[in-house]
């Protein structure tokens, strides 16, 4: 081959190389891609609000009220028909936080209350240092919130407010006006239980159907059992008179044996009488009784101190106080 051909063959092909477009290689984002599903179920969540944070700090308070403030840029999708959405330009050096969760306003209209399914109950996805350029797939499963239970005071009784609500015993705290149950209340229960004559509390009771005590102004009663399985929502009037008052005492004589312990059906334990008094007490609200709130019927009820014991029946009639005089203990000479 002639030597000079050579030569300039060589050179024409660097020339050719040298002037020729880069070709550049496309790195893909770095991308994750998470899938919503419902309790653990196969049933994608559609519509879910799904918000992806980088502060574990900031992550565990908005949690809590099922917020965004704090997210990263683009960090509030929702998830498309398939459960699903897409968060791009993400970093590799950066742990993720995700929230997921389902309003539903419209079941909860009546009083402007929002229930929510989320992912608090079943844990958070961290999602550690992503790979570059490539796809990280995650899912995350949302369950139904606790029971959401609102408690009002409706205009069927204009004079029974105050109420103080209690649930199983425990107080929830006094409603102070009257409500028409049309009106609404535009609030997040999460930041504010009580507001605009409304008690509104999340209950964690289990599904089974459990007890709801109200006593208005020792007044007007009303007991009435929900069903608190989560998720569930209840609207209660409070102001409904269609329960019975016993009210419990005991006398002097039984002051050295105090504390009486004070138990109906024999298994439904309602406290301890602690004081004793001369006479019958003329005021439902003295420290001197110990009342209660039943549904009408007959009943028995087991009184016990030490070294003595009582019993006895008594018939609870809607809207009326019975005073039962727990006596002088024979064995307390």
């Amino acid at each position: 081959m002639n030597i000079k051909f050579l030569l300039s063959f060589l050179i024409l092909g660097f020339v050719f190389v040298a002037c020729s477009p880069e070709t550049e290689v496309e790195i893909p984002q770095t991308e994750l891609h998470i899938t919503v599903y419902k309790n653990g179920d196969t049933a994608v969540a559609r519509g879910a609000v799904v918000v992806l944070f980088d502060d574990q700090n900031t992550f565990f308070t908005q949690i809590t009220n099922h917020g965004s403030k704090g997210a990263i840029k683009n960090g509030v999708k929702i998830a498309d028909e398939n459960g699903e959405v897409v968060f791009d330009s993400l970093r590799i050096d950066k742990k993720y936080f995700v929230m997921a969760y389902v309003v539903d306003s419209l079941k909860f209209a009546r009083f402007g209350y929002k229930m929510y399914e989320d992912n608090s109950l079943t844990g958070y996805e961290v999602l550690r240092f992503l790979n570059e350029g490539s796809i990280t797939y995650a899912s995350v499963d949302i369950v139904p919130s606790d029971a959401l239970v609102s408690f009002y005071a409706g205009t069927n009784n204009t004079e029974g407010v105050p109420v103080q609500i209690f649930v199983d015993s425990i107080p929830m705290g006094t409603i102070t006006q009257i409500k028409n149950p049309t009106d609404t209340v535009p609030i997040n229960p999460a930041s504010n239980p009580v507001q605009n004559g409304v008690i509104t509390a999340k209950v964690q009771l289990g599904v089974v159907p459990s007890p709801v005590r109200f006593v208005n102004n020792y007044e007007c009663n009303n007991i009435q059992k929900l069903d608190v399985r989560p998720g569930n929502f209840s609207a209660v009037d409070a102001n409904v008179c269609d329960a019975g008052l016993v009210s419990f005492w005991t006398v002097d004589g039984n002051k050295d044996i105090l504390p009486i312990s004070i138990t109906i059906n024999n298994n439904n334990v309602i406290g301890e009488l602690d004081t004793t008094a001369r006479a019958e007490p003329t005021t439902l609200k003295s420290p001197f009784y110990l009342n209660t709130v039943l549904e009408p019927g007959r009943y028995t009820y087991f009184a016990t101190a030490t070294g003595c014991n009582w019993q006895g029946e008594f018939t609870v009639e809607s809207k009326k106080q019975l005073k039962i005089r727990i006596a002088r203990c024979e064995n307390n000479q």
